[in-house]
């Protein structure tokens, strides 16, 4: 007996001038559902131009323009090189609709990027003009750490006022005490900022330092309690350990370059001015007239 009521017929591919970049999408295999590998994910940079990453952190090309052809064919692209056909292509908001109606009857279809996520990608990967002076800015969430005479101060949380360049110390305002404020130096706050963790594309946010294992064991490796979840979308309140050379901090973070060089200030204190998530470096500016420029490995910079 015939099933009743029919199988609908499935919906036919708009004429819309793609069906030849949905033919290479529809032509190639499927990959495993959650698979970080299939999500391509198309980031907004200063001045419309984007760059595409794959969820697993991968950097793949970048992008002239953000738009629905220019998508599918970076989509179709992958598609022919790898062999498998995205699964979900991460974009601006304002492209799903028409994306998705591009993409019907092939495996891979549009969601939005969520803009938090949008917009911390967009100060990690792209290029910036920080302030010509090497400083935590202003408004910072920093966490106290390592005070002798004031030890009941560590562990609090707090937010950067201003800095005196004078006393090399910052003016820091203390969360959830009113306006008490303290005067801590750089040595003594940590930064708690979204970071990256490169191997595995995870994104989340520096809670502490931390060393992976117990007193001055061999192999010990300096890094970070790190609030992390899944890939893109959110984070938890599970905390991993990340190492320093495997966590990628934003472009304009102030950081501490962790070897002697008479060049730098006294607190070897740099901006990190552009990051290569393939060879681990950054290329950092500081010294003491805040324009020596260098490449540093990820794990020889401290937050």
């Amino acid at each position: 007996m015939a099933a009743w009521p029919p199988p609908a017929a499935p919906e036919p591919s708009p004429d819309d001038g793609f069906q030849s970049l949905r033919a290479r999408l529809t032509g190639a295999q499927t990959r495993a559902a959650g698979d970080l590998a299939g999500q391509l994910v198309f980031r907004i940079l200063p001045g419309g131009t984007c760059e595409l990453w794959r969820g697993s952190g991968e950097h793949v090309k970048d992008v002239a323009e953000l738009s629905v052809a220019s998508v599918l064919a970076a989509a179709a692209e992958d598609a022919e090189r790898t062999g498998y056909a995205p699964s979900v292509l991460l974009v601006d908001q304002a492209l799903v609709p028409a994306l998705r109606r591009a993409l019907c009857n092939t495996p891979t279809t549009a969601s939005a990027l969520p803009a938090g996520r949008a917009h911390n990608d967009a100060v990690l990967f792209s290029p910036s003009q920080p302030a010509r002076r090497v400083e935590v800015p202003r408004g910072a969430a920093v966490k106290i750490i390592g005070l002798q005479n004031a030890a009941d101060l560590n562990g609090r949380g707090a937010k950067i006022q201003r800095f005196d360049p004078k006393a090399g110390r910052y003016r820091v305002q203390l969360d959830g005490d009113g306006d008490r404020c303290a005067r801590v130096r750089p040595a003594n706050l940590l930064q708690l900022i979204e970071v990256i963790h490169v191997t595995s594309g995870a994104f989340g946010r520096i809670r502490d330092k931390a060393v992976n294992g117990e007193g001055k064991a061999p192999g010990e490796r300096d890094g970070y309690l790190v609030n992390g979840g899944p890939p893109i979308f959110g984070a938890t309140d599970i905390k991993s350990f990340w190492a320093c050379e495997d966590t990628c901090v934003p472009v304009g973070t102030c950081v501490r370059v962790e070897y002697s060089d008479p060049a730098w200030d006294a607190q070897n204190q740099a901006l990190v001015e552009r990051v290569d998530l393939g060879k681990r470096l950054y290329i950092v500016r500081g010294g003491a007239d805040a324009e020596r420029k260098v490449e540093v490995a990820f794990g020889a910079v401290r937050v």
